[in-house]
């Protein structure tokens, strides 16, 4: 975006970018991986499901509505300031903005030739081409690292010994 910004970067580009930074920011699995990684810092267990939805009602006693990004984040960040990672939180926020997510989401936003303008609950907001594309490049750079070194520790373990022979014919 930041290359294609200073040739003229088009309304469309942006509408693909925001669609690809809300999916990021909603997915549920590095905020978990992340979460279990903090626990592992501090010596404790894995969490199979970290943040537990909430509850639809009576009418759907087994629907949930899955935690926000926000909440997320929240733990996240009382975790990490556990063991004094506030880097991590700190690079989350550098990209998370809440509002663009909520109002691209909700489509409560206009573009203009140079901002993004959030029309939310009547109350308007404007973000220029330039933060908003740092944003969103940042949170792009950010999963992209966040994928590469996953994929990375994943690949590792294929070197490791799968079979453990054990004493009386036993296999781990």
């Amino acid at each position: 975006l930041q290359k294609t910004s200073k040739k003229g970067l088009s309304k469309s580009s942006f509408r693909l970018a925001l669609l690809i930074y809300c999916h990021s920011v909603e997915m549920s699995a590095p905020y978990q991986i992340l979460f279990n990684l903090l626990q592992c810092a501090q010596g404790k267990n894995y969490v199979p499901v970290p943040f537990p939805g909430e509850p639809l009602g009576k009418k759907k006693p087994f629907s949930f509505r899955p935690q926000s990004p926000i909440k997320k984040i929240a733990a996240l960040k009382q975790e990490a300031e556990k063991i004094g990672e506030q880097e991590l939180i700190n690079k989350i926020n550098l990209f998370f903005d809440d509002e663009v997510r909520n109002a691209f989401y909700h489509s409560d936003y206009s573009l203009t030739d140079t901002e993004f303008r959030i029309c939310e609950n009547g109350i308007p907001n404007a973000i220029s081409f330039e933060v908003l594309s740092e944003k969103l490049a940042r949170c792009f750079a950010f999963y992209q690292a966040f994928f590469d070194l996953y994929k990375l520790i994943r690949l590792s373990f294929k070197k490791t010994k799968k079979i453990h022979r054990m004493p009386n014919y036993e296999v781990f």
